[in-house]
């Protein structure tokens, strides 16, 4: 119940540096954190504004921000190290082109996720701070998919398909809400490519969990764990062909090792194994004319 009473208090005082925010902060808190960052409460209280403005999409609100000197680096929630950083803010969502679309709303360009990661990285955030790219392609799972696979819903109006017009108007329905959705990660997923970042930084569900979340896991923890992990193009592969266009756009940036060819067999996609295969082989063979 404090945890819906904060979010509402938060929402309510985006803009106004009140002492009430840092107090709810602390409560729930305890402290710890800025206690170990040795961080003032005007410090708290910026980055919990950023934090929440970002969440709501306020492309102008993250421009003040920052052109007031906030970091693009931290930002403060209610999940500890997950909210801890603006980036990861924009790895782990994205602006739905498909609802916008279904409802006829103008979409604006860029869309303001990209808007304000362009911010983000003028501003100077280090594109290299977390294993973004993992997260992005570790969070994109097939259950979204299969979920609207088996849903027999429509989206625009909520009623079950029933008729003969409304089961055609639901298959439309699924193929153009799971397009949007690949194409909404796959944005995200370039967005950070293009800017720089390692397309091969390694990464762990752990940090991300709510044991961490409990444990008040600090960045160097999370990177003990990353370093441990999974590349991204192996998490690509394993979710099989559906996400066929996030291995292609990957192996722009980098190339296959050993691991995928294990990660292609727990796809249990026989198209993905035989893809994978192949793009080895030819790998392997064009590393051998180059050494020769």
């Amino acid at each position: 119940m404090k945890k819906v009473l904060f979010s509402l208090i938060i929402v309510i005082t985006i803009d106004l540096y009140s002492c009430s925010i840092i107090e709810i902060y602390r409560l729930l808190n305890n402290n710890t954190e800025a206690n170990k960052e040795d961080i003032t409460p005007e410090e708290i209280t910026r980055q919990v504004a950023f934090h929440w403005t970002m969440q709501f999409y306020n492309v102008d609100n993250v421009k003040r921000y920052l052109e007031e000197g906030y970091n693009p680096n931290k930002s403060r929630g209610e999940q500890g190290y997950r909210d801890g950083n603006p980036l990861f803010i924009i790895a782990t969502r994205f602006y739905s082109t498909y609802y916008s679309t279904l409802m006829e709303e103008e979409i604006p360009t860029p869309l303001p996720d990209i808007q304000i990661f362009n911010l983000l990285i003028e501003a100077g955030a280090d594109i290299n701070m977390r294993p973004y790219v993992w997260y992005r392609i570790y969070t994109s799972r097939n259950m979204h998919i299969d979920a609207r696979l088996n849903s027999n819903t429509l989206t625009k109006t909520g009623r079950t398909a029933i008729t003969e017009n409304e089961l055609r108007e639901l298959e439309i329905d699924k193929a153009a809400s799971i397009n949007h959705f690949i194409s909404d990660c796959n944005r995200i997923l370039i967005a950070f490519l293009e800017a720089g970042a390692d397309p091969d930084m390694r990464g762990h569900p752990y940090p991300y969990s709510l044991e961490a979340k409990r444990a008040r896991i600090t960045e160097e923890e999370a990177n003990e764990y990353f370093s441990r992990g999974t590349r991204p193009i192996n998490e690509a592969i394993k979710k099989g062909m559906w996400w066929e266009s996030q291995v292609d756009i990957l192996l722009q940036y980098t190339a296959l090792d050993e691991d995928s060819l294990v990660a292609a067999r727990e796809s249990n996609d026989p198209a993905m194994i035989e893809k994978i295969t192949r793009l080895w082989n030819e790998q392997s063979i064009n590393k051998i004319y180059r050494d020769f």
